[in-house]
């Protein structure tokens, strides 16, 4: 059975083909840009065409220059330095280009790298952990992608001959930490902003340091060649935890991004070199799609597993063998984390069909198990929003009678505002609108899931739970092909804020009956005025596979490349289908 999403097209915008024109583009890009808000000349060759000088100096940003100087005083004196960091992408990213950064300048130097385990010690700093470091003598612990909410953390070290610099991009708490300095995109001084770019992510806030701290150790905005190389080296590490955090690829992401990926494949990092190639990326041009769902996912999956230190030996001190098993334990690992999340939703689905959650008069879904493993019930609960449209928590029942979990939402249905407003019930809780994490006791999670589904209810409507999907302008099949992909490959890289180009096609007709790839993906043929496109339609088997020969359709999908067997080809990836109207 084909359950379609509501669809909504932009109108092609009556300046595209002159405009396109002033800019030497195809109609299609004047047409995608002017919908996007570019409408001048000026802001249009800015975007197309970032520049490594359009990057704002970092000692605009909040406590920079003295956090940087601090760490030259460190490194020049070999104080023993720990960099504590965070277990995703972004986090592993940004702690190995600090530490890439302060080994270039100081070769000698041992730099303790600290990253709490997921599941016994949770997300950001922790007393004993800061505690352990002031044993070991450390004297300036930097934290990455975290800590700026870590008033108490904080604290407890404050008078332990130990500075702590704080660099994060998270939101705020009212009151912030006292660390030595609070390096942070979006801190004001006098109410004032310091920073024009609020939104880079904890590896990009990282890179920014890591640059300030090489012009203080130099005393010179000119830098020398071998730093300089570093700094272009470390734009891959950047731009990986850029995408990974899904942070807006506008502005300063966007430089970062296009340049790191230029980079991605001549770095000297031999970890890195090895991941890409036991991804199979190694003779292909690594696009945002490839760091998001290729290389993201094996940096991540050891950290939802098992310990996240092993991906950040693999982009720090691994070379030789031990870059090469380490990239085939994060393939493993990751391979083991798929097969889990699998079983997981599996048995998600099927609790909700059992219950008849799918049914439109259940708003939210709220699910428990002992057999869930907490590093993936992020994952999970995602994959849960995607095929059903409601907003989704999934907990793990512990053996210490309490249930940790995680949530996604959709749109129309601020998770974090629904979930402070019932905050009696959780022992911690945290997130955004759109995902969140909490823990309260197991015994009363029922009253928990009737409380939060009374509250569903009343504040989302049947309609909000149809998912809507936005495409960008309506074409014809013989319009999809490798020329067009090339053409707006000049607005890439693609992701939040500036999505991948979403395309309408009706009246194709279906060469064939779809081919199951995996048990549950699908491969099929449309042609349309005697034009022909291979089409993938991911994790749509049970829903497509039944479409016989020559089913007329509309297509919602996006422009990609093939490279099987090694010939590039065009691929159109299907979004959404629905049989034509006559």
């Amino acid at each position: 059975m084909i359950h379609s999403k509501h669809w909504t097209v932009s109108a092609v915008h009556p300046q595209a083909v002159p405009f396109a024109k002033t800019l030497s583009l195809p109609p299609l890009v004047g047409h995608l840009l002017l919908h996007r808000g570019f409408d001048s000349v000026p802001e249009v060759q800015t975007f197309l065409h970032p520049k490594m000088s359009d990057l704002h100096d970092p000692a605009q940003m909040h406590d920079m220059t003295r956090a940087a100087n601090r760490i030259v005083h460190a490194l020049q004196n070999h104080e023993r330095i720990a960099i504590y960091g965070d277990y995703d992408v972004d986090g592993v990213t940004a702690s190995a280009i600090l530490w890439h950064m302060f080994r270039t300048l100081q070769p000698t130097l041992k730099v303790i790298r600290y990253i709490p385990h997921r599941l016994e010690e949770g997300y950001g700093l922790n007393k004993e952990a800061l505690q352990k470091l002031v044993n070991r003598e450390v004297r300036l612990i930097i934290t990455v992608d975290c800590g700026i909410t870590a008033v108490d953390e904080v604290a407890s070290v404050v008078d332990a001959n130990c500075d702590l610099i704080i660099t994060d991009h998270h939101e705020r708490a009212p009151t912030l930490p006292q660390a030595y300095a609070l390096v942070h995109p979006r801190l004001t001084e006098s109410g004032k902003k310091t920073y024009p770019f609020g939104e880079l992510c904890g590896a990009g806030v990282a890179w920014k340091l890591a640059w300030e701290v090489a012009r203080q150790w130099c005393k010179s905005d000119k830098l020398p060649t071998e730093i300089r190389e570093m700094l272009l080296n470390l734009l891959p590490l950047a731009a990986m935890g850029t995408v990974a955090d899904i942070v807006p690829l506008l502005g300063e992401n966007r430089t970062i991004v296009r340049y790191g990926l230029a980079h991605i494949n001549k770095t000297p990092f031999e970890g890195l070199n090895a991941l890409i190639e036991a991804s199979g990326l190694l003779k292909r041009a690594i696009e945002a799609t490839q760091i998001g769902f290729v290389l993201g996912p094996r940096l991540n999956a050891c950290g939802r597993l098992g310990h996240a230190k092993e991906a950040l030996e693999l982009l720090t001190t691994a070379t030789g063998e031990r870059a090469f098993a380490l990239s085939q334990h994060l393939n493993e690992v990751n391979q083991s984390r798929q097969i889990r999340q699998g079983e997981m939703t599996q048995q998600a689905e099927d609790q909700i069909l059992q219950a008849g959650y799918q049914n439109p008069d259940t708003r939210i879904i709220i699910l428990q198990s002992r057999e869930w493993h907490a590093g993936i019930l992020g994952i999970a609960a995602s994959r849960i929003v995607e095929r059903f449209h409601k907003p989704t928590i999934l907990l793990q029942q512990r053996e210490d009678g309490f249930s940790t979990g995680s949530a996604r939402s959709i749109e129309n249905f601020d998770l974090h505002g629904a979930l402070a407003q019932h905050a009696h019930f959780f022992e911690r809780f945290g997130g955004h609108a759109m995902a969140a994490g909490l823990t309260l006791h197991s015994a009363r999670f029922e009253s928990f899931r009737e409380t939060m589904m009374a509250f569903a209810t009343e504040h989302l409507a049947e309609e909000d739970l149809v998912p809507r999907l936005h495409l960008d302008a309506e074409v014809q099949l013989t319009t999809m092909n490798l020329a067009t992909r090339a053409a707006l490959q000049a607005m890439a890289p693609f992701g939040r804020m500036n999505e991948e180009p979403r395309f309408l096609l009706r009246k194709v007709i279906l060469k064939g009956s779809p081919r199951v790839i995996k048990e549950r993906h699908l491969s099929f043929v449309v042609r349309q005025n005697g034009t022909e496109a291979r089409c993938v339609a991911w994790n749509k088997a049970d829903a497509w596979a039944h479409l016989p020969d020559g089913t007329v359709l509309d297509l919602a999908c996006t422009l990609d490349e093939s490279h099987f067997q090694g010939q590039k080809s065009t691929q159109l990836t299907v979004l959404d289908l629905r049989l034509s109207i006559p």
